[in-house]
């Protein structure tokens, strides 16, 4: 009985603990509405209205950097990236204001800290 019960309490912390692992890496994403196909879509064909009425609810850096009279570098930077044009990524990232390079947190937890840098700018990472 107590070898059943000691089984079960391992289970039960077990479960409990991947659990809270999933709602911790998972569940606090600011950007999570925004549709990104249809935002690089946008991005791809100038639509500052429609990439902007996307990100109406995001609290993320990228909405409040971006403005209509700097859109046009959003879409110059996406466009750089896909031709493998990197140092020119980060010279318009660094202009429109994103932190440079990835997981900014110091060394810990470099992997939430480069997807949190990603999230700011989905387009240049």
């Amino acid at each position: 009985m107590k070898k059943t019960m000691l089984v079960a309490m391992i289970a039960i912390m077990t479960m409990l603990t991947i659990g809270s692992v999933f709602a911790y890496q998972y569940g606090n994403r600011t950007n999570a509405t925004v549709d990104k196909v249809v935002a690089e879509a946008a991005v791809e064909s100038g639509d500052y209205s429609a990439w902007k009425l996307l990100h109406v609810d995001s609290s993320g850096k990228m909405a409040s950097l971006i403005n209509e009279g700097n859109f046009y570098l959003l879409k110059e930077m996406h466009e750089a990236k896909e031709a493998g044009d990197f140092a020119r990524v980060q010279e318009i990232k660094a202009e429109l204001g994103f932190q440079s390079g990835k997981g900014q947190d110091k060394g810990m937890h470099k992997g939430q800290g480069a997807a949190r840098n990603s999230e700011d700018c989905q387009y240049a990472n």
